[in-house]
This record gives structure tokens, sequence and C-alpha cells, in this order.
């Protein structure tokens, strides 16, 4: 499932899920809007609206019996600054970008425990990981969106369930055509971001549990040629040398890697390692 699939991110999400072979159910505003595709359903989703989510949601595992991934690509960006005395636009942006991608959760999570190794991947940004301008209400959402990524990690894991939150720079796609002081060719391109997304769905395996892309280079070139971060390993866990490239998924990994056996024999939960690029 992807959610704002109609245009920028989420678009070149879906058109990359189904040039590698996957099925997806896109969750657009306006499904007469989406061109069709043999496997692709689409299904009418309005983040704004609380009662959308179960019903895409129910739609997408009736027709399919399953659901193997979700991924969080709606979202907004208009200024909210801290000094403005209206709210309303920092209560928009929180309802999409923040309850949005928490109630589709919410809606998909017991489908995504029956996977047994089911995928969140939340489109969150580096404005989630420091605030380097004024719209704070854009930055207060994505640091939102990275906790509420390690709280469905924290909630699926003895289910299998893993979520990811993938924090791109700047990217070329309409939100970002008012911008001026960043070259339209320095933007990350919106379907390295895709391919990101899809390795972090079930048939792949990446090492980060945070993806940030530096927004002036090709996502692929920043990975192998930028500084790579982790953080200290914590309860045993394994350590912080994991490859500079996307890896294909290996499930033993997953039960080796978690960390020694606690006192009842479960696995620690792994804190989330950070995978970043600077900027130049």
């Amino acid at each position: 499932m992807v959610s704002g699939a109609s245009r920028g991110i989420g678009r070149k999400v879906v058109d990359d899920l189904l040039d590698a072979g996957f099925i997806v159910s896109a969750g657009v505003r306006d499904p007469a809007a989406m061109p069709a595709h043999d496997r692709l359903f689409v299904h009418r989703y309005d983040a704004a609206d609380a009662g959308s989510p179960k019903v895409w949601v129910a739609a997408t595992v009736e027709k399919f019996a399953r659901l193997d991934a979700l991924v969080n690509a709606a979202g907004i960006n208009p200024k909210a600054l801290l000094m403005d005395e209206d709210e309303t636009a920092l209560d928009r942006t929180w309802a999409i970008n923040v309850k949005g991608p928490m109630r589709l959760i919410r809606a998909a999570l017991p489908a995504l425990r029956a996977a047994g190794a089911g995928r969140v991947v939340n489109i969150a940004s580096l404005s989630g990981k420091r605030v380097a301008n004024d719209n704070v209400g854009y930055a207060m959402s994505k640091f939102a969106l990275l906790a509420l990524t390690q709280a469905v990690r924290r909630q699926g894991w003895d289910d299998g369930v893993r979520a990811t939150a993938v924090c791109p720079g700047f990217v070329a796609t309409d939100m970002t055509a008012h911008v001026t002081n960043v070259p339209r060719a320095a933007m990350t391109d919106a379907a390295d971001v895709a391919v990101l997304v899809r390795s972090c769905c079930p048939t792949m395996r990446r090492w980060g549990r945070f993806w940030s892309i530096g927004g002036l280079n090709p996502c692929f070139d920043m990975l192998r040629r930028r500084t790579i971060r982790h953080s200290k390993a914590r309860r045993g866990l394994r350590p912080s040398t994991p490859p500079r490239d996307i890896v294909p998924w290996n499930p033993s990994l997953e039960e080796s890697g978690s960390g020694a056996a606690g006192p009842s024999g479960s696995r620690a939960k792994p804190s989330p390692e950070v995978i970043m690029g600077e900027d130049a």
C-alpha cells in the first residue's frame, strides 16, 4: 500500500514497485487520475479523513487476502512559523503528516502482523533530524514521524514487523517547486528515493533503520561516498559495520543480529541505527 500515490515521491514509488513486479494498492484522493495497470489497485484515500484508512485497508486486504508493506508518502508542506498566532497551517500539517500516517498504520498493523514480515516505510525528511529553516511546523511533523516509526518497530517487533523512516533532503517534486536557494538539478531525484523505499519492502533488507539522503547528490552516490554514521551499539547489538550499499534481505540476519537473549530468552529490540549523508 502506498499513500500519496498520485504525485511526487509517492507516484515514483508506485512506478518503481510496479516495474519491479510488485502488486500495489495506491491510495489517492482522485482514483480516476491514476493510469490503469494489471498489478495496480487504486482506492480513494484522504489523509485528512479519519475514517479513510480503515476503508482503504479493508478493501486492499479483501482483494489480495494479505498485506506485506505500507508506505506513507502522503504529506504537505505549508509554512507554519514559530511566531504565527494563526495555527491553521500547523494544525493541517499535523493532521496530514502525523495523524494521517498514524491512523493508516493503526488500521494496517493487524494485517502486517499476520503477514509475518510486514514492513512500514515512512517518508520523513532531514527536517525531522535538524531544524535548518523557519518552517518549524513541517520540522515538528517530521520529528514526530520519526517517533512514530520507532513506536511501530517496538509494537510490531515480536510479530516480525519492521519500520523505516526515509529522510531525504530537497527532492525535485512539485512540493519543492517554490525553492530558489537550491538549484533544481542539485536536488535528489524522486526516482532514487523510490529505489530506497523498495529496498525496505519484504523482498529486500537494508542495514539502517533510518535513511538520510543528502539533498545535493544522487542518493546512491551519496550513500557510497558520504560519511556513514551509526549510533553506538547498545545491549549487545551487532557492531555497526554494515556495507555501504543495499544488500539482499537475509532473514537469518534479523535473528542473529538482534542482540543477546534476555532473561526470558527473547532478544532485545535493537536501537535504530542512522545512516546519514552529509550535505556538501
